[in-house]
Formats: structure tokens, sequence, C-alpha cells
């Protein structure tokens, strides 16, 4: 027992050493925006065909899809960055009035590719391309940088700073200034996009004109910022 009150005694010594009063701290917040240029483009496009059966509906999106991939590689080389997206074959189905067990009346064979070009100027002529070769779907238009890093990282010190001058800003205004940092967070950086993204659906019921128009835009690189920093006289 008296080794029990030995230690309880000790203990409640330590925490009146360390309950000495805190300093007053400051919380600022910041954020800061970076416009770039991109420099990279994808592009998912493809060819939906329609058919009687599975067979020739895959068949015949076969065919379609090889004379755009030629005429897409003829435009950017054999080197051209073009893979499978997504691929799909399925049934349409004819449902009675009368609520009955509906029937197949057809297929449907659809194969996306993804195009990667550095080429932004050529974006338009590729666009133009694929659907004169048989590309009926344009799903979407999306503009990136290469090297999003940089940016983003330049976004963020940025932050930082703005942050820092926030809380000194804060602090003279007080009386006060700041003795230490405590700690910085960085807020959960919102999904990355483009400021431009074009989503279309079969470009071939849209007459499209001699040369399609595409503008790049600006991207919109954001960073926001928590600082807790210690004040005093």
């Amino acid at each position: 027992m008296k080794t029990a009150m030995l230690f309880l005694a000790v203990a409640l010594g330590g925490q009146a050493q360390e309950g000495a009063p805190a300093r007053p701290q400051i919380r600022a917040s910041a954020e800061a925006v970076i416009r770039a240029r991109p420099d990279q483009a994808q592009i998912e496009l493809g060819v939906s065909s329609q058919a009687a059966t599975a067979q020739a509906a895959a068949t015949q999106n076969a065919a379609q899809l090889e004379a755009v991939l030629s005429r897409l590689r003829k435009l950017l080389g054999q080197k051209a960055e073009i893979r499978t997206a997504a691929y799909s074959l399925v049934p349409n189905y004819r449902y009675p009035r009368d609520g009955g067990k509906p029937e197949i009346v057809s297929y449907t064979a659809t194969n996306i590719l993804l195009i990667e070009s550095r080429d932004l100027d050529q974006l338009g002529a590729l666009i133009d391309a694929a659907t004169q070769a048989g590309a009926n779907t344009i799903h979407s238009l999306r503009f990136l940088l290469r090297n999003e890093d940089a940016v983003r990282l330049e976004a963020l010190r940025q932050a930082t700073q703005k942050a820092r001058a926030n809380a000194e800003a804060m602090a003279a205004a007080a009386g006060m200034k700041i003795l230490r940092v405590i700690s910085i967070e960085q807020a959960p950086a919102p999904a990355f996009r483009p400021m431009h993204e074009i989503a279309m659906a079969r470009a071939a019921e849209v007459a499209a004109p001699p040369a399609t128009p595409i503008e790049a835009g600006t991207i919109e690189v954001r960073a926001s910022v928590t600082l807790v920093a210690e004040v005093g006289p």
C-alpha cells in the first residue's frame, strides 16, 4: 500500500510540473491555385455496331474498328499510344406491353479506344479522321499535364507561404508574434481534373463540320493548407 501511495504522489507531482500554462495558438488556412496550359490529351472514342446475332455484331464491329485503327495509325504513326479502354457485347431486348417475357431482338458490340496525344493542335483532325473512318461513339476528351507533380508542389508551396503570412498578420494585429510553427496540414486534394472536359455519344448522329475545333484552355491545380502556430509577446 505504501508503495502504491508513493507512486501516486510521484505521478501527481509530474503532472503538476507539466501543467504549465500553454501559450496561445493561431490557426490560419490558405489556398493557392495555379493555372497551366495542358500538354497532353486523352480521347476515348470507338465503334458501336448492332446486328441480329452476337457473332454478326462482333464481326461487324471488328471490321469497323480495324478501319478506324488503320486511319488513326496513318495519321499518328505506328508509335501512336492507342489501347483498348473497354469492350462489350450485350443483347437488346423487346419488352411486351402485357408484361410477358422479354425477347432478344439484336446485339450491340462496342469497342472503345483510349488515345493519348501530345500534339494538341492535331486533336480536331484526329477526331475527324476517326469519325470519317467509322467511329460513331466519342465518350470524352480530357486535357492533362504530363508533369502534374511539379505544378501541384508549387501550388502547395504557395499555399503554405500564404498560410504563414495570414498567421503573421493575425498575430501582429493582436500585438504578438509567431514563436514557432506547431503543425502544417494539407487539406485532401480534390480529384485532378482539367477545366475542359467534353463528353459526347453517338458522334455519327451529329453532322460534324469539316474541321472540328478544339480549344484546350487551361488546367487549374489547387492546394489548401492549414497552419497552427504558437504565438507570444
